[in-house]
């Protein structure tokens, strides 16, 4: 998704099959100004 709406999603590799684990909805927030990067 964008900035404002995005899906925090866990992939885990189990046997050989990839499983995903959706645990729902999250914003990103830029680290800018004296806090950030």
């Amino acid at each position: 998704g964008n900035s404002f709406s995005q899906d925090l999603l866990l992939g885990i590799k189990e046997k050989g099959k990839l499983k995903i684990t959706n645990y729902g909805g999250c914003v990103f927030v830029p680290l800018v100004g004296k806090y950030g990067w």
